[in-house]
C-alpha cells in the first residue's frame, strides 16, 4: 500500500493513500518518514523486533 506524509498544522501524518487512513501523528519529519519506512518494511516481509 502506498503511503504518503502530509503536514497539519505542527504535526507530520503518515497516511495510507488508498484508505485515507492515518497510520501516525508525529512531531518532526524525520519520525514519520521512519514510520513510514517501517510500514513499507512490514508490507514486504520485514521482521521487526524489539530493542
Amino acid at each position: 500500500m502506498p503511503y504518503k506524509i502530509e503536514k497539519r498544522g505542527d504535526k507530520y501524518l503518515t497516511i495510507n493513500k488508498e484508505t485515507k487512513k492515518v497510520k501516525g501523528t508525529h512531531d518532526t519529519y524525520e519520525k514519520a518518514l521512519a514510520q513510514m519506512r517501517l510500514l513499507y518494511g512490514v508490507e514486504h516481509g520485514m521482521k521487526v523486533r524489539k530493542k
